[in-house]
């Protein structure tokens, strides 16, 4: 629903979306909602700012128009989002780099590896580079923090700015509110004299976008923010270690970097290196595990591997440094765990970054979020889903980019 938005944006300068005809047909409680006598996407609007510039391009050419793109059977604003969705994601690698970088003051062996880890070995390249969805909006914003968290520990004029960058991050994706709350209370406990100019910077994205909340919604924020969708899960515990070892959805499997990531953290700690930034690495890592599994939906719906997990990815590898910066000279036994580690995490997020059949797999044979114990199914795990598609005789075309059809014969949308 980003499409129509971003259209609605630049033509009549509000986010309503009455004018599209195709909006009646989606069924989801997010996609349209109702507010007084208009239609309104239900999901968070900021991540359509993004688009507007591409829809306002493709409606200077003859014969293309935005708002006719169809929504349903099948999807086509994988067409606009998903070069935006690419581009978002290589920024926010970009500042990966960046920080990484400069924490180790120059562009070493280390810092390429753990770079390339993160863009094609996580959900960033499996999951949030394939549609403008809210972890892709929020990237670079969440890479910006990483990066300006490293930076302030050689000076503190990058504090203020954390501000900017976490409320981007919110208002992008609301359960980046975790974000917020731990930088906020670091800036409060380690930097108290910045903390009104960190509160100004946080004002640059914070008021406009209540404004247009005010103006649209007649309140702060927009329903979708609500805390209650927090909460919901009668088994945290299952989920949460569902988010480790689900053949489908866990971490460990999607990305067994993740071991080396630990490693690299036990290596600093018992280096006695750790500091506050590492508190606030940690603390966001370990809260967003939390609030993940107490979500009704812990698995994400249709997509690939634990997207929910996406935010936490840049944190995460940053832990691969301290491995690599020892590694090369380490045995060969090592540098080959260490290889095959890295191999199987960019090998099974290929899978869902480049085979429909992984997406297929939501649906078939029966729908995900209807039959969740799918997501325990050894036999049939989503990474593997290509590989047994074509062992049963499945074409490459139709593995690659082929449709697939839901228990009620109709073409997912998304992509």
């Amino acid at each position: 629903m980003s499409l129509p938005t971003a259209v609605s944006m630049y033509r009549t300068a509000d986010l309503t979306i009455d004018e599209f005809a195709n909006v009646s047909a989606l069924s989801n409680e997010y996609d349209v909602v109702s507010h007084g006598e208009h239609l309104i996407m239900g999901y968070p609007w900021p991540p359509s700012l993004f688009l507007v510039p591409i829809a306002a391009i493709a409606d200077l050419v003859p014969g293309i128009d935005p708002e006719t793109t169809s929504l349903t059977s099948p999807n086509r604003t994988w067409i606009y989002e998903v070069p935006i969705a690419a581009l978002l994601m290589g920024v926010a690698v970009a500042l990966f780099f960046s920080a990484a970088r400069a924490h180790v003051g120059r562009t070493t062996r280390s810092v390429l590896v753990a770079t390339t880890s993160l863009a094609f070995g996580t959900v960033w390249w499996s999951a949030s580079s394939r549609a403008l969805t809210q972890h892709a909006a929020a990237a670079p914003f969440v890479a910006l923090v990483l990066y300006l968290l490293v930076r302030s520990r050689e000076n503190n004029r990058f504090v203020p700015w954390l501000g900017a960058a976490v409320a981007g991050a919110y208002v992008m994706r609301p359960t980046a509110a975790v974000l917020v709350v731990v930088v906020t209370l670091w800036v409060l406990l380690r930097h108290r004299d910045r903390f009104i100019a960190y509160l100004c910077r946080a004002a640059l994205v914070a008021v406009p976008f209540i404004l247009v909340n005010l103006a649209t919604y007649q309140s702060v924020l927009p329903p979708y923010y609500a805390g209650n969708k927090l909460g919901g899960s009668s088994e945290p515990l299952q989920a949460l270690t569902g988010l480790f070892v689900s053949p489908s959805r866990g971490i460990l499997w999607n990305s067994p970097l993740v071991l080396l990531a630990a490693a690299g953290f036990v290596v600093v700690a018992r280096k006695r290196r750790l500091d506050s930034v590492d508190a606030v690495f940690g603390l966001f890592i370990f809260a967003t595990f939390l609030v993940v599994a107490i979500w009704p939906n812990w698995w994400g719906g249709s997509t690939f591997g634990p997207r929910l997990l996406s935010e936490i990815m840049p944190f995460v590898c940053w832990y691969l440094l301290p491995v690599f910066e020892g590694a090369w000279n380490a045995k060969k036994l090592v540098v080959a765990s260490c290889t095959t580690l890295i191999g199987l995490s960019v090998l099974v997020n290929s899978q869902g970054a480049l085979m429909r059949s992984t997406l297929c797999w939501n649906s078939i044979p029966t729908f995900i979020d209807t039959d969740s114990q799918r997501l325990w199914d050894w036999a049939d795990p989503q990474p593997l889903r290509a590989i047994s598609d074509f062992v049963d005789g499945a074409g490459i075309r139709q593995i690659v980019i082929g449709s697939c059809k839901d228990a009620g014969g109709q073409t997912i949308n998304g992509g």
